[in-house]
């Protein structure tokens, strides 16, 4: 194997300089060694427009190595575990890709336990943790640990692009959150091994590198493409001219074939705009406008049609080759184009590797193993067979001959019965399977030697097509054969094995030239001297040094424009409440008109008291909408903040002040108006009081549902159990049954209720000191309205304590409770 030659902090710069694109036409591929003439013919792609377009970058990429040695997660599944737990470490490592030495002191890193009675993973003893390969099954019933991945070792180098296949349950969204830093050790999540990310800035967190597109695109549905860009733009390129912005958006819509349709409202549900392509390109957009080294996916060509999902790939493709990148993503089932361009490829069974190495390698690795794939058969549709134990009637299965490895692990579809032509079809196919594999082995050689492609560490970084002219050159030679293989009938054929054949692919796996190549190449790059900076990239995600007050402005103004631009755009909610509050408002002014004049001191002030109670009580349960302000965006928020595009604070307090005027002026309205036709006091004074006292109330009962919507997982949770609280602090007021009578175990809730206070605040402001109520008995509030204090000045105090008392409970359930909603891990 050739030495690898070491990328620079010098050629990454000057590669970010050229765009989104990479280096312009007939100039060398930066930050990687050169291999000569690009090949040409064909296979050479179109250069796109904007290639050539400087552009300076106060982020620069940088080419990252993701590398993985002897990784392991496993989920304890029973909180009393037999036997002593030992202790082991987590770490995540972020080399220096600079030069010159690093000054920063490692952090200190936090401890994890995963091992059990019987031995399972051992406790790790420095940077190069191993995880113990004694354990039998990925699960053990008597630990009680569920191991989901298992000796991962990887190393995926700038320009390329590794895709992780596997059945569902095999493990690939979790290796890939692991990757990406987005899982935690924990009580129950035990994690061990190593993670490098060699060659990033010195002193940067991981976010500032890399971004992670999950498989699900969430999107706001009434702003356009332009506008959604420049949002995040201004978020992820602080310092830079938005003259610099808009052209670096224009480059990455125009990359994207979207800026055709940069004035178009993305749309959803509701509303028809963006296609689901489209609305891919967009999410991959947004991430890509500060030029991440490393880029994470889960299933891009997921919901996706053939057309759109081979675009994907190969903007992929042509993104980590011409740009520089590391490309890590998850693929399920691809159709055979896809397969075809896959760079490097690993498969996962069970949490472990059974293949890891080029795709082009792939079909002759199984063949060698005696598990051919068979003629104008989906290699990937083959892989996921063989990974997928299938029971089907016996009468169907029929074992083929043994391969090179004498095991029986192949299950093809029953031939036709043998008669002379047919005979003749077989010999004449098993001499072209000969040939085929002269060719395969051919090939591997000079793909050894350099020939081809070359090897991955030294191929030109303009190369799109990857091993996808090699693979659709056999599939068209297997199409011109096809009426000659027609003895497998089509419609039986399908891969079936059993659980313990594909339990043993693994161990062949670790003991092929492939696995060893992987580890000599994770060697080669860990002896390498580098300054090193050490994070807890697994244990939690560090955020970015940064100045932060003028980063938080900056974030505030444009999360606060975001939803503003989404509430004036939607508008219908508004303006149906506005109305419907403004009706409510005559209508209760019409039954409480002139309370004053309706009769008797007493009966017109205790029919005051109704109208009060009936203000304040409709303060609190009228505004249940404002349970969806958070609760629908989690998704959103969680992705966002996990990608370090935008603080918890700034996003809770851009939402929480460009929604208010929304919130309180449909309820301010119903309060004005009962207030002038109910007859209340005239007096200005006592007006303003009651506008500060009405917002104060809004601003509490609205603070109560954001804390709710905050801590639930799930919208219709926060629906649920909102109004039965609201139902229990509003009967411990006072107003239906003395103080006294209310059970003493639950009278406590008066003191804290959002209802109670209000309530207290309304009817001092309007009795007190009133020369329209002044023969009123002194002990009348006591004992009509259920109020033994009616001072104002520190009720109002304490309305607004709790006001911001459950403000604050909102921002700490938002920021803590339910971050793995959305992140698919």
């Amino acid at each position: 194997m050739k030495a690898e030659a070491e990328v620079n902090t010098t050629s990454a710069m000057e590669l970010s300089r050229e765009g989104l694109l990479g280096a312009p036409q007939g100039a060398p591929d930066a930050g990687l060694p050169s291999t000569g003439p690009r090949m040409g013919g064909p296979h050479l792609r179109r250069p796109h427009p904007t290639e050539g377009k400087a552009w300076s970058s106060p982020a620069a990429v940088a080419p990252v190595t993701l590398i993985a040695k002897n990784f392991c997660y496993a989920i304890r599944t029973r909180r009393d575990l037999s036997g002593s737990l030992r202790s082991l470490c987590c770490s995540s490592l972020c080399c220096s890709s600079s030069s010159s030495s690093s000054k920063s002191a490692p952090l200190q890193l936090e401890e994890g336990e995963l091992s059990g009675p019987h031995g399972g993973l051992s406790t790790a003893q420095s940077s190069g943790r191993q995880c113990s390969s004694n354990s039998s099954s990925s699960s053990s019933s008597n630990t009680g640990l569920n191991v989901i991945l298992k000796d991962i070792n990887l190393c995926v180098r700038p320009g390329s692009m590794l895709v992780i296949m596997g059945p569902s349950g095999s493990g690939k969204t979790t290796l890939l959150n692991a990757l990406a830093g987005r899982s935690k050790a924990s009580s129950r999540v035990l994690i061990s091994g190593t993670l490098v990310y060699r060659g990033a800035p010195a002193g940067s967190p991981l976010s500032s590198f890399s971004t992670y597109i999950m498989q699900k695109d969430i999107l706001p549905s009434y702003v356009t493409v332009w506008e959604y860009l420049s949002y995040f733009a201004a978020l992820k390129l602080p310092g830079v001219s938005r003259q610099e912005r808009e052209q670096r958006m224009k480059e990455v819509l125009q990359s994207m074939n979207l800026y055709h349709c940069r004035d178009t409202r993305i749309g959803g549900s509701e509303r028809k705009g963006l296609s689901g392509g489209e609305m891919k390109r967009v999410a991959l957009a947004v991430e890509l406008l500060n030029n991440p080294s490393l880029i994470f996916l889960d299933e891009p060509t997921s919901g996706l049609d053939a057309a759109l999902a081979f675009d994907t790939m190969r903007l992929l493709l042509r993104l980590a080759r011409t740009g520089g990148r590391t490309v890590v993503c998850t693929v399920h089932q691809p159709r055979s184009q896809l397969f075809a361009m896959f760079d490097e490829l690993m498969l996962l069974h069970r949490g472990q590797i059974v293949f890891q190495g080029p795709a082009t390698q792939c079909s002759s690795y199984f063949a060698r193993l005696g598990l051919r794939c068979p003629p104008r058969f989906n290699p990937a549709d083959f892989l996921l067979d063989l990974l997928t134990v299938r029971s089907e009637p016996q009468e169907e299965q029929q074992q083929s001959t043994g391969g090179p490895v004498g095991e029986q692990l192949l299950t093809l579809p029953s031939c036709s019965s043998q008669h002379p032509k047919q005979q003749q079809e077989q010999q004449q196919h098993a001499a072209q399977q000969q040939q085929q594999q002269r060719r395969e082995a051919e090939m591997e050689e000079e793909l050894a030697e350099g020939g081809i492609m070359g090897p991955l560490e030294h191929r030109p970084l303009g190369r799109e097509e990857s091993a996808a002219h090699i693979l659709m050159e056999a599939a068209d030679t297997e199409e011109a054969q096809g009426p000659q293989l027609s003895h497998f009938e089509s419609h039986m054929v399908r891969v079936t094995v059993t659980q313990e054949e594909v339990d043993r692919l693994p161990a062949f796996y670790q003991a092929s030239p492939l696995c060893a190549a992987v580890a000599a190449r994770i060697d080669q790059e860990l002896q390498q001297p580098k300054d090193k900076q050490v994070y807890k990239g697994l244990q939690q995600r560090l955020q970015a040094h940064r100045a932060f007050l003028s980063r938080w402005v900056t974030e505030f103004l444009v999360i606060m424009r975001m939803t503003a631009v989404n509430f004036v755009r939607n508008p219908l909610v508004t303006i149906v409440q506005l109305l419907l509050n403004t009706l409510l408002g005559f209508i209760v002014g019409a039954i409480f008109w002139k309370v004053p004049e309706s009769g008797p001191l007493e009966i017109a002030a205790r029919n005051m008291l109704g109208c009060i109670f009936f203000l304040a009580t409709h303060i609190v349960f009228a505004p249940l909408d404002c349970l969806s302000l958070f609760a629908e965006d989690r998704e959103l928020f969680n992705r966002d903040t996990a990608n370090g595009t935008y603080t918890p604070f700034a996003y809770f307090m851009a939402k929480s002040l460009a929604s208010m005027p929304f919130q309180h002026l449909p309820l301010t309205a119903v309060l004005v108006i009962s207030y002038w036709m109910s007859g209340m006091s005239a007096d200005f004074v006592r007006f303003v009081l009651y506008l500060v006292i009405a917002q104060l109330s809004i601003f509490a009962s609205t603070s109560f549902l954001f804390f709710a919507a905050s801590i639930s997982p799930r919208l219709s949770v926060a629906q649920s159990f909102s109004p039965v609280v609201l139902v229990v602090i509003l009967l411990v007021c006072g107003f239906y049954i003395r103080e006294q009578d209310i059970p003493s175990w639950i009278r406590w809730l008066k003191y804290i209720s959002f209802i109670h206070y209000p309530y207290l605040c309304f009817t001092a402001n309007e009795f007190n000191n009133n020369p329209t109520w002044e023969g009123l008995p002194p002990e009348f509030l006591s004992v009509s309205g259920g109020l033994s204090d009616t001072r104002l000045g520190p009720n109002l105090a304490i309305l607004a304590a709790i006001a911001f008392v459950l403000r604050a409970m909102a921002f700490i359930g938002l920021k803590y409770c339910n971050r793995r909603i959305g992140l698919e891990c």
